[in-house]
């Protein structure tokens, strides 16, 4: 138990590789805000761009980039844009999705 009421929301859960086996991890990730997933789960990668580049450039070349140079069989991204810089997060949608049961 992490000292916080069993019916308030944690801010994060720590998703690491292996499946979730207890019942109170079950319970602590499904009231959680966010999570956190493990390093070996995910990839970064940051661009930067002239001032001059369109916000919408930067997103649709931030986008084409992510598509086409996933690291992983089964990726998944988020994209967060910067005003002149997107930055590219990869996770691996099949451990991820293995790892939460």
């Amino acid at each position: 138990m992490n000292g916080q009421s069993p019916f308030q929301a944690a801010r994060f859960y720590w998703l690491g590789e292996e499946p979730i086996a207890q019942e109170a991890d079950r319970t602590a990730l499904a009231r959680a805000r966010r999570i956190a997933l493990a390093r070996s789960l995910c990839r970064f990668h940051r661009m930067s761009f002239p001032a001059s580049v369109s916000s919408r450039a930067v997103e649709q070349a931030a986008r084409t980039y992510a598509e086409t140079n996933a690291p992983f069989a089964d990726s998944d991204y988020l994209v967060a844009r910067g005003r002149a810089s997107a930055s590219i997060w990869w996770w691996d949608r099949g451990a991820a999705s293995a790892a939460l049961g």
